[in-house]
């Protein structure tokens, strides 16, 4: 094989595997092979992340085998688009067949649009296996004879509990641990990036307070500049009814005494306006 070749076919393996530890990551799951995400519920699930409450999580059919329960999750998602006007027909036939090319083509287009609407708020505190009740993502592709784990439903008092997996064939053991070791690290990487999101949150919010409070000194000292003129404009002989007016804003102590005042005042504008009329 030239070796232009043989680089193009690394580079897109690497392409594939960068997507599914995407996947994984996200929803806790343990997808090996591409054409593994034919069930659709995965999907289903990452559209719910960015777009909540348009999938019904109780109508996705997460441990299923059967190809036409794959296609229900399909439509699933189709409506999901069609109801917030995405432009995207699903291949579903190719993609429940466990077409690899299509799903590899699929996944990478979903990621784009994952990437673009996504809020990081809502997907660092999103609990992927708690919203779907902890159950396992069916991860059989056609011709294969691979059995999810089955999870353990954790214990709600204890933090960050890692999620043991239990397989079928104790030949798996090994695979086990290596999977609880992935967990852990996924818990700290998801930690991690809430410690990083909360930090930007307070930093922005502190910006907020430095800015309010210069506008709120600003305006507490024009205030005082406009009473200091009232005191020396009232201390003449000549009264003006309008710095009079403006001196008893100033001077009020409600809501209310300023609304009174301001009404007292316009039936004085009235009158005179009268009189020069009359």
């Amino acid at each position: 094989m030239p070796k232009h070749k043989k680089k193009s076919t690394e580079t897109k393996s690497q392409k594939k595997q960068k997507l599914l530890k995407w996947v994984n990551l996200r929803l806790r799951t343990h997808f090996v092979k591409i054409d593994e995400m034919c069930s659709g519920a995965a999907y289903c699930q990452l559209f719910d992340i960015v777009f909540p409450s348009i999938i019904k999580l109780h109508k996705i059919l997460f441990t299923t085998s059967y190809e036409k329960e794959y296609i229900k999750n399909f439509i699933l998602l189709q409506n999901g688009f069609d109801q917030l006007h995405i432009k995207k027909i699903i291949p579903i036939t190719k993609l429940v067949s466990g077409d690899p090319i299509e799903n590899f083509e699929f996944l990478a287009w979903f990621k784009k649009l994952f990437d673009e609407h996504n809020d990081k708020g809502n997907e660092l505190f999103y609990d992927a296996e708690k919203a779907r009740d902890y159950a396992p993502i069916c991860i059989n592709s056609p011709g294969s004879n691979r059995i999810p784990p089955i999870y353990v439903r954790p214990n709600p008092n204890i933090f960050d509990t890692p999620k043991i997996s239990i397989t079928a064939n104790t030949m798996n053991l090994e695979k086990s641990l290596e999977d609880i070791d992935n967990t852990e690290e996924t818990n700290v990487e998801n930690f991690v990036s809430k410690l990083v999101y909360i930090n930007k949150r307070m930093k922005k919010m502190h910006n907020v307070y430095r800015s309010q409070k210069k506008t709120t000194d600003w305006l507490i000292t024009k205030v005082k500049e406009i009473e200091e003129i009232c005191a020396k404009s009232l201390s003449r002989t000549f009264k003006s009814p309008w710095l009079q007016s403006l001196d008893n804003i100033l001077n009020a102590q409600t809501l209310h005494e300023i609304w009174m005042l301001n009404d007292e005042h316009t039936k004085k504008i009235r009158k005179e306006m009268d009189r020069d009329h009359t």
